[in-house]
């Protein structure tokens, strides 16, 4: 028998990451660097406007919190049900029906979805979100509407600032606008 791998979505993995979809890893890294490019645009206003620094740091610890977000639904298992799960004998008797996932042939509880990207049956599972690389499911949805709460929030913030900087101006748009 194999040494479970670090990282995986195999049950002996030890760690939950989908290693194996290459464009999840792409669309992940992408929405890092579209926030980080963000972050580096807001402070460059602020800073270029002299704005309160106050603004940056409410703008950062946005940022912080939707990339922490982000690795907690990407890292975390989503509800993966494991190859040895049998139905509970309460569900039997009150007559819900025993089925079995056919593509991995293993037991697949009430509301659960099999993710061929993660090659698992998940519990709850409402989609495999590529920009996640994981699917999410019972157990990551939470981290998954943070970081929608969060990515919301900085949209919005950056979005008042710019609005804010054009009601500010007295000329055309391009004259109100940083140039080199």
């Amino acid at each position: 028998m194999d040494a479970p791998a670090t990282f995986g979505t195999a049950e002996d993995d030890l760690h939950w990451l989908n290693v194996k979809d290459t464009p999840g890893f792409v669309m992940a890294s992408i929405a890092w660097l579209l926030v980080f490019y963000c972050d580096f645009v807001v402070t460059y206003m602020c800073l270029y406007y002299s704005w309160s620094y106050a603004l940056i740091i409410v703008y950062n610890v946005l940022v912080v919190l939707s990339l922490w977000s982000h690795l907690k639904t990407m890292l975390t298992d989503p509800g993966a049900v494991p190859r040895a799960a049998r139905p509970l004998a309460s569900a039997r008797d009150a007559g819900i029906p025993e089925t079995i996932c056919g593509r991995c042939d293993a037991y697949k509880p009430p509301r659960s979805h099999h993710c061929r990207i993660c090659n698992r049956c998940i519990i709850r599972m409402d989609h495999h979100c590529p920009w996640m690389n994981n699917c999410i499911g019972a157990l990551n949805q939470k981290h998954f509407v943070l970081f929608l709460i969060y990515t919301w929030g900085q949209c919005t913030f950056a979005l008042t600032l710019l609005i804010v900087r054009l009601s500010e101006c007295d000329g055309t748009i391009s004259e109100c606008l940083p140039s080199e």
